[in-house]
């Protein structure tokens, strides 16, 4: 699952991205084999996770689910 990262809160990705012309029919982000299309990777953070800064300028980040696998 994606989320937004705000400065004091992290909130699901299809609140923000669901008016996105750039998301997918979903109203998630684009990405796809392992590459966000709307948008670019700013930090690699502890674990192989990263973040990423899309098009309209939020911070996005995948979670992971309990297998270790994003969702």
């Amino acid at each position: 699952m994606w989320v937004v990262i705000l400065e004091k809160q992290v909130i699901r990705s299809d609140v923000v991205c669901s008016s996105c012309l750039l998301a997918n029919s979903q109203g998630h982000p684009r990405y796809d084999n392992g590459r966000l299309r709307c948008g670019r990777i700013s930090q690699t953070l502890p674990e192989s996770a990263s973040q990423y800064q899309c098009t309209m300028g939020f911070r996005l980040a995948q979670t992971l689910e309990s297998t270790g696998e994003p969702s």
